[in-house]
């Protein structure tokens, strides 16, 4: 008689505890993929909320969908390593930094950019030719790039 007391372990006899993987059956090697995707999956959530971006913003940096990123973070359905790597990579981590959340050591503080720093980049796409022609609109353009 199998019993589920936790998630994770399950009971198949009064005197042996299993894992779910070794219930199952799966070989080392597997899990290990898992247990490495995931604390990507959690990286790209945790580095994407330190720099202050949304999941949509995330997308747009790595061309993709705001889902896309949902999956990730959420360990959905259909998102392997490279999708991953692309966001942990826009997000201006380091292959020492991946290579560290893989290995399950301490990793160093995320690097954010200035927030200035984006708003310049950003704003003069979203000008206009009619707005571009405003005093106001020059005055904050030139502004933001200086």
């Amino acid at each position: 008689m199998k019993k589920k007391i936790n998630e994770g372990t399950v009971i198949t006899a009064p005197y042996e505890t299993l894992t779910v993987a070794e219930f199952v059956g799966l070989p080392e090697w597997y899990v290990n993929i898992w247990d490495s995707l995931a604390a990507l999956r959690d990286l790209v959530r945790d580095r994407r909320l330190a720099a202050g971006l949304t999941q949509a913003q995330l997308a747009r940096r790595i061309e993709s969908a705001q889902s896309v990123i949902a999956r990730v973070e959420n360990d959905g359905p259909g998102v392997g390593f490279d999708i991953t790597m692309r966001a942990l990579y826009a997000l201006g981590l380091s292959r020492a930094e991946v290579a560290a959340a893989i290995a399950g050591t301490e990793i160093a503080a995320p690097v954010i950019p200035e927030k200035r720093f984006v708003k310049a980049v950003a704003r003069p796409a979203r000008l206009t030719a009619a707005s571009a022609k405003h005093p106001t609109a020059k005055r904050r353009t030139a502004k933001l790039l200086a």
